[in-house]
């Protein structure tokens, strides 16, 4: 929590104009690193909030089109991962993200996984297409 929410805000720090665009892109490939880590981290057991919040702390923040872009390059193929967390934490930042493409790549998502997802599950995934996850 302390690296993507108070005190450092790093979703702050990848919009901000005063860092240059190579290491915003390079902060976003990190937490990429650390979403990819979770299953070893972790083992079985499941992903802490913090794992979890990461790319809605993000994501959230992103309004500098080609950031949003490499964010949604980085979530889509996390969403590929055959890890359900690390899938449910990317599903999670890609609906906060404010993109073109959001509804599409999660849409996607559904259509391939319809058959085994729970009204529940189906609903939390709607709403990450349609950006009104929580």
């Amino acid at each position: 929590w302390r690296i993507i929410g108070y005190p450092l805000f790093v979703g702050d720090y990848i919009e901000s104009s005063r860092v240059p665009l190579d290491d915003r892109l390079a902060m976003l490939g990190s937490l990429e690193t650390i979403s990819l880590a979770i299953p070893e981290l972790n083992g079985s057991e499941p992903m802490e909030t913090g794992y979890f919040m990461q790319w809605d702390c993000v994501a959230s923040a992103l309004k500098d089109r080609d950031v949003q872009d490499a964010c949604l390059a980085i979530l889509k193929g996390l969403v590929a991962n055959a890890d359900e967390r690390v899938q449910s934490a990317a599903l999670h930042g890609v609906g906060h993200l404010n993109h073109p493409s959001r509804g599409a790549v999660v849409q996607r998502f559904i259509d391939g996984h319809r058959r085994s997802a729970s009204l529940e599950e189906l609903a939390w995934l709607e709403a990450c297409r349609d950006g009104t996850v929580m």
